[in-house]
């Protein structure tokens, strides 16, 4: 999305999800101000977080980013917005062995 982005990620063990979220804007906006010289904020303050319980609530959040560029009228498809792991050829990472062992704690 051109004026926001949508996460599911899994910091490591050993990072809050404050630090990674501070680590991701951070290098951003390093590499922007190295590309267009741009040395004023970009990112709001804060960030909304929601732990995924379940493979069920993972799939509903990862349908509602899919489908954040086509409700916003950029695509009619998520498949064709180049930056959503629906793209063709984006390859998400593996589950983390964390979230693999909450995930078979719920099953």
């Amino acid at each position: 999305m051109p004026e926001h982005i949508h996460l599911l990620l899994t910091p490591a063990l050993d990072i809050t999800i404050e630090r990674a979220i501070q680590l991701i804007k951070g290098a951003y906006l390093h590499e922007l101000g190295t590309i267009i010289g741009r040395n004023s904020e970009i990112w709001q303050r804060g960030f909304a977080d929601h732990r995924i319980r379940n493979p069920q609530d993972f799939a509903c959040h990862r349908n509602y980013i899919h489908q954040n560029p086509v409700e916003s009228g950029i695509v009619t498809d998520p498949s064709e917005y180049r930056y959503c792991s629906a793209f063709p050829g984006f390859k998400l990472d593996l589950w983390p062995p964390a979230a693999e062992a909450v995930n078979q704690k719920a099953s």
